[in-house]
């Protein structure tokens, strides 16, 4: 499928730009929030792949806080994948 007037790119280009984006920005969030509560060494870029907004990223690090300090654990992606 192509766009009008666009240069001849196919459709699945721009969804492919779009889904990037939303990814990099998903890293960033997962990256600040991770920074802001203390916890190092998690793979960000695997985290950042569930399709999660800014408040579902911050209640799972709280979640896997809780479930680290229950279990008397360093957080880890374990938690965060529960």
């Amino acid at each position: 499928m192509l766009h009008a007037g666009d240069g001849g790119l196919p459709y699945y280009s721009d969804q492919m730009a779009v889904r990037l984006a939303l990814v990099w920005q998903r890293e960033q969030v997962w990256s600040r929030l991770l920074s802001a509560a203390g916890i190092e060494n998690l793979e960000v870029k695997q985290l950042s792949e569930y399709e999660l907004n800014g408040r579902q990223i911050k209640n799972t690090i709280r979640l896997a806080q809780a479930m680290a300090l229950n279990q008397v654990c360093f957080c880890c992606v374990y938690h965060s994948q529960l």
